[in-house]
This record gives structure tokens, C-alpha cells and sequence, in this order.
């Protein structure tokens, strides 16, 4: 009895240690689920930010050479300088991107960029000099920049259009198509090595799982007592941990100590996952400044109430004078101007409205369930708004809106609903301003 109490024991220390180091692969595996997929988020969204970076320069290339307007050449070179995006982003890459063959992309995409970084100084010399501007307002990189003998001797009109040539040529938009399709490649890339890391993962979980099941079995066979206990601390809340991970739900906190401390683990890294997801979701869906739904979301928005062909009326909204704030008080005041009015058209419309920003000064809304007949509803909300814009507030200059208001009530209506109500945001800005004009 001593001899089978011994061994019955030894075989539950046994099992009771294997146990113990499978829970620690499991922990390791769902940690390394964690990691494969975090070092996955991190690499797309540094990706996704070093093309926009480059987009960002080629824009403010191409609106300076199309308006000469040298805020937009100063906003290139303080992005090619001090925020600096491509740069940064292609030195981040390189660490996040590990031991796969997927930074050979980033390193293409890097070197079209310094290719059209080349072009796109060669178009603003072009242009500094068609509009005569003072050499020593030059930036370093247009001085350093050498224009070719045919370059050197054209109009100035004639270097205008040089300028705006090169960057609509067909090697520029191949170059930049080339950015795209390489940044592309790499997120293929990454994401094919992110799921085969946690295929590898999932694989090991499973073999440990079984393993788990064949030691409880013996375990059950040497010694009940001892197999219970293994069975109501460890393989039950894992059996059912199991569950509710396939459910995407939380797992409850126990169980063994391990058990619990990998439901804990677990918790954690979803809770961190569905918070990042809706930060993700919130950022794709939301205007930074005001936290109102941004153009991508209106958009979509409006083109679901296009097809389900329900009354609602669209609101166009525009901030009078705002340019002048901008250029006259500063940028930080025009913000605080912009956020004042959302704060009033999220105050006067119902919680059910769409209240959108799709542009600098301009603000949509979309009304659900309402007919022309009720304009005047609206039409009041924007005279109330503008009352209460009138009165300075917290520093913040007085400003007036300008709304156009168009309805639908039904599918084919509903097709030209934006331009109507910008046709009668239009008839507004034409008579002066401040008011509130229905299609």
C-alpha cells in the first residue's frame, strides 16, 4: 500500500509538474499571440505613416508650384526637416520589422521617395525663381539644387509650367505608384508573417492542450483524489477558458494559480486589444480637433441613407470669414473657432443626427426622418446657432454661419441631395451671408 501510495504520489508529482510546465507554455503562447500581433499593429501603422509622409510632400510640391503660395513651400520643408516622417518611419521599420525579408520593400519605398524628394526641389527651384523670390529666403536644399542649362534659360512663365510639369509627369506618378505598391507589399508581408507565427502558436497551444488531457488521465487512473483536484483546478477553467475565448468574451479569474494568472494574462491582452480596436475605429471615424465624425465617415454615411431611401434632409455648413480669423488672429484662435461651432451644432441637433466636419470650415449635418415641410425647424436651429455665435465667448471672437439645407424622400432624390443643399449654401454666401437658404 506504501509501495502504490508512493508511486500514486510520485505519478501525481510527476503529472502535477508536467501540468505545471505546460500552463507555462500556454502562458508563453498566448504572450507570444500578444507580441506577433503587436509588433503586426505597430509595423502597418508606421507603414501607414510613412506614406503619409511622403503624400504630404508631394502635395505641398504640387500646391506650391500650382498657387506659389510659400506657406505650402515652408510646410514642405518642415516636414522633410523636423517632422520628418519618412525618415523616422523607415528607421522604425527596420526594428519592428525583425528577421524577415519584408524591410527589403521598405528600403525600395524609402528610395523612390529620396528620388521624388529630388524631383520635387527641382520644381521648386523652377518656381522660387519664376516668382523671383530673394536667393536668401532660399531654403539650403533649393540652393543646393542645380537646374540644367535648358531649365536655367526659360520664362519665368515657362518655368512655372516646367515646374508644374515634373511633378505631373508619368515618371513622377510611377515613382510615387511605386511608394504605394511597395508599403503595400510590406504589410502583405508582414501580415503573412504574423499569422504564420501565430499558426505556430496555436499549434503548440493545441499539442499542449492534449498533453494536458493525457496526463489527467493518468492522473485519474494512479490517484481520484489527486486527478480531481488537477481536474477542478486546472482542466476545467481551462476547458472553460477555451470557451469563452472563442467567444471573444473575458475568461473568469479562476482556478489554479497558474490557471488564474493566465486568465489574467489573457484579460489583459484583450481588454488592451479592444481598446486599441476602438481607438483604431474612433480615430478612423472621428475629426481630431472636434471629435465630430470626420468625411470618410459622412460619406459613408450619407450613401447608406442614399440607398435606404427614407426621408432625411442634409445640412451644409460654412464658417463666414474664416479665412480671415486664420490669417489675422492665428491658427490657435481659427481652432478654438472650430470647436465652438461643433460644440453649437452638436447642441442644437438630436442625438440621432449625423453631425459632421468634411473640410477646414466646413460642417455637414445629416436630420433622419424629416420632410421638407419641417425646413423651418432647421432653418431655426441655424438662426438660434448664429444668435449664440454672436456673443464672444471664452476668447473666442464672434463668427456667423452660412447653411444650405436640400431634402430627400426617397432613392432618386436622394442622388443630388449634397449638390442642392451646396447650391443653396451657395445662394446664402451670395446675398451676404449669415443665414439659411433651402433647396
Amino acid at each position: 500500500m506504501r509501495v502504490v501510495s508512493l508511486s500514486s504520489s510520485l505519478l501525481a508529482l510527476l503529472i502535477a509538474v508536467l501540468v505545471t510546465m505546460l500552463v507555462a507554455r500556454l502562458q508563453r503562447g498566448f504572450i507570444e499571440l500578444h507580441d506577433a500581433t503587436e509588433q503586426y499593429i505597430v509595423c502597418v501603422n508606421t507603414a501607414r505613416e510613412m506614406q503619409d509622409g511622403s503624400n504630404y510632400l508631394t502635395e505641398q510640391a504640387r500646391l506650391f508650384t500650382l498657387w506659389g503660395d510659400i506657406e505650402y513651400l515652408d510646410n514642405y520643408f518642415t516636414e522633410e526637416n523636423e517632422t520628418r516622417r519618412v525618415d523616422l518611419s523607415a528607421e522604425k521599420l527596420q526594428k519592428c520589422s525583425g528577421e524577415s525579408d519584408s524591410f527589403a520593400y521598405i528600403t525600395t519605398a524609402f528610395q523612390l521617395s529620396r528620388a521624388l524628394t529630388k524631383v520635387e526641389y527641382r520644381a521648386m527651384r523652377l518656381m522660387v525663381e519664376a516668382m523671383g523670390v530673394d536667393p536668401a529666403e532660399w531654403p539650403q536644399e533649393l540652393l543646393d539644387t542645380v537646374l540644367s542649362e535648358e531649365e536655367a534659360a526659360l520664362s519665368k512663365s515657362e518655368k512655372v509650367e516646367a515646374a508644374q510639369h515634373l511633378l505631373r509627369s508619368r515618371t513622377y506618378q510611377e515613382k510615387r505608384d511605386g511608394i504605394a505598391a511597395s508599403i503595400t507589399a510590406y504589410r502583405n508581408t508582414m501580415a503573412a508573417v504574423t499569422r504564420d507565427r501565430q499558426t505556430k502558436a496555436a499549434g503548440r497551444l493545441s499539442a499542449s492542450l492534449w498533453q494536458l488531457g493525457v496526463y489527467s488521465v493518468l492522473l485519474v487512473v494512479s490517484i481520484f483524489a489527486s486527478w480531481a483536484l488537477v481536474y477542478l483546478l486546472i482542466v476545467k477553467p481551462i476547458a472553460r477558458g477555451i470557451g469563452y475565448v472563442r467567444r471573444g468574451e473575458l475568461v473568469p479569474v479562476r482556478g489554479a494559480m497558474e490557471v488564474r494568472e493566465l486568465a489574467s494574462v489573457y484579460n489583459e491582452m484583450f481588454e488592451e486589444n479592444q481598446e486599441k480596436q476602438r481607438i483604431i475605429r474612433r480615430e478612423a471615424e472621428r475629426d481630431a480637433l472636434t471629435e465630430l465624425l470626420n468625411r470618410r465617415c459622412f460619406e459613408r454615411t450619407l450613401g447608406a441613407y442614399k440607398q435606404a431611401g427614407e426621408p432625411f434632409a442634409l445640412v451644409i455648413v460654412d464658417i463666414d470669414t474664416f479665412k480671415t480669423i486664420n490669417d489675422t488672429m492665428g491658427h490657435s484662435v481659427g481652432d478654438a473657432v472650430i470647436k465652438r461651432v461643433a460644440s453649437a451644432l452638436g447642441g442644437a441637433f438630436r442625438g440621432g443626427d449625423h453631425i459632421c466636419r468634411i473640410g477646414g470650415d466646413e460642417f455637414t449635418v445629416i436630420v433622419s426622418d424629416i420632410t421638407k415641410a419641417d425646413a423651418d425647424v432647421i432653418c431655426r436651429k441655424m438662426a438660434a446657432i448664429n444668435e449664440r455665435l454672436s456673443v464672444p465667448e471664452d476668447g473666442v471672437p464672434t463668427v456667423s454661419l452660412s447653411s444650405g439645407v436640400a431634402f430627400a424622400n426617397n432613392k432618386k432624390a436622394a442622388e443630388r441631395i449634397f449638390e442642392n443643399a451646396d447650391e443653396a449654401l451657395y445662394r446664402v454666401k451670395k446675398t451676404g451671408r449669415n443665414g439659411c437658404a433651402v433647396y
